[in-house]
């Protein structure tokens, strides 16, 4: 249905919307994606939809800055789980000979780029804290942790994509 919006065909300064309203549908699109998302990590449906070309929300006065930043925050953790990532992930229910081996080098890039966007997310908190916004809501520190991969399996709070390492037993290290 979201995709019936035509998202991916409305940029910023086009005339047929007025900017709230397109900041509004470029949320909806990416709620629509972030639950896509959660549901193959949860339980295995297929994942349909892909990151909106336009990148995150254009900015909207109407929203609070704290809301703002966690719902970017949100989305941009979210792109984390990108094909590869999917792949490999549904490959633990339902092995895919087609797949490339895992390689310890990917799971590394990988879970270095989950660190980076949790200290990007340290980060923009203090910016907006500086600038006198606050910072975010207990709320959305429980939906970044909870969404996070590291929810889908508790036991590996320290290492989000450690999950994956039964993949290397037989895989080379590159």
């Amino acid at each position: 249905m979201v995709q019936m919006l035509n998202m991916h065909q409305y940029c910023d300064g086009d005339s047929r919307l007025a900017h709230t309203e397109l900041t509004r549908r470029q949320r909806m699109y990416w709620e629509v994606y972030i639950h896509d998302r959660f549901l193959f990590i949860m339980s295995g449906f297929p994942c349909t939809m892909v990151p909106l070309r336009t990148g995150l929300p254009l900015h909207d006065d109407t929203l609070p800055t704290h809301v703002a930043v966690g719902w970017n925050r949100l989305i941009l953790l979210f792109q984390n789980m990108d094909d590869a990532f999917l792949s490999y992930w549904a490959a633990q229910q339902l092995p895919n000979p087609l797949l490339p081996e895992i390689m310890s080098q990917w799971i590394e890039s990988k879970q270095a780029q989950l660190d980076q966007d949790e200290a990007d997310a340290l980060r923009a908190e203090e910016e907006m804290l500086v600038a006198g916004y606050g910072t975010l809501v207990e709320l959305q520190h429980v939906d970044l942790f909870h969404h996070s991969p590291v929810a889908a399996n508790p036991s590996v709070a320290t290492r989000p994509l450690a999950r994956l390492a039964p993949f290397l037993a037989d895989t080379k290290h590159a």
